[in-house]
C-alpha cells in the first residue's frame, strides 16, 4: 500500500514525501506539458475513493489526478462554455457521503456531475461569494464557510441555514459535536 504523503505548496507545486526511502518526487507547472499540473500553488486535496486525486488549484481551477496511470484532467472556468468551474481560484474541495464532488470557489460553489463531465453552480449556497471551505457531517449536510457567513446546506431538500459568523474550517467528532474555527 502506498504510503506516501502529499504536501501542496504555495508556490512549488506537489511535493510527494516517501516516507520509507526518506525521499520526495515534485510535481509543478510544466507549460510544454500538457499532462503536468496546471498552477503551483495548491490550495486542496481530495482523494475521490476511484483512484484519482482531486487538486484545487489557486488560478488554475482543478486537476484529477489518476493515481494508477498518472494522467492528469484538468477543469477549468470558460466564460464561453456551461458547465464549466464557476472560477479558476479553488479553495477547497469535499467529498459528500453520496460521493459527489464539491468545489469552493472564488465565485461560490460547484458540484461536478460525472455525466456529462461538468459542473453544476449552486448560486442557492452562496451566490458568486467567494467560499472558503466546505465539510460534510454525519448527517449528510454540507456545511460552508465564506468570508462572512456559516452555510449548511441539505442537500436531500435542497434547504439551506444561515449563521452570520466568519470562519475557517469545521470539524464534527465521533459524538457528532461539530467544532468551528473563527
Amino acid at each position: 500500500r502506498n504510503r506516501n504523503i502529499w504536501l501542496g505548496t504555495e508556490d512549488g507545486g506537489i511535493n510527494i514525501y516517501n516516507p520509507e526511502t526518506g525521499t520526495y518526487r515534485y510535481m509543478i507547472r510544466d507549460e510544454k506539458n500538457s499532462n503536468s499540473i496546471s498552477q503551483n500553488c495548491i490550495k486542496a486535496f481530495q482523494d475521490d475513493g476511484d483512484g484519482k486525486l482531486w487538486v484545487g488549484t489557486y488560478l488554475g481551477g482543478v486537476d484529477v489526478i489518476d493515481l494508477q496511470t498518472g494522467k492528469i484532467s484538468h477543469f477549468k472556468h470558460n466564460p464561453d462554455v456551461e458547465g464549466t468551474l464557476s472560477d479558476n481560484r479553488v479553495w477547497d474541495i469535499c467529498l459528500d457521503r453520496n460521493g459527489e464532488i464539491w468545489v469552493a470557489t472564488s465565485r461560490g460553489v460547484d458540484k461536478y456531475s460525472k455525466k456529462p463531465n461538468s459542473f453544476i453552480h449552486f448560486p442557492q449556497i452562496s451566490g458568486d461569494a467567494q467560499v472558503n471551505w466546505i465539510e460534510p457531517d454525519l448527517n449528510g449536510n454540507i456545511w460552508f464557510g465564506s468570508l462572512n457567513e456559516i452555510i449548511v446546506f441539505n442537500p436531500k431538500e435542497n434547504k439551506t441555514k444561515r449563521f452570520p459568523e466568519r470562519s475557517r474550517s469545521m470539524f464534527e467528532d465521533s459524538r457528532k459535536k461539530i467544532w468551528v474555527t473563527t
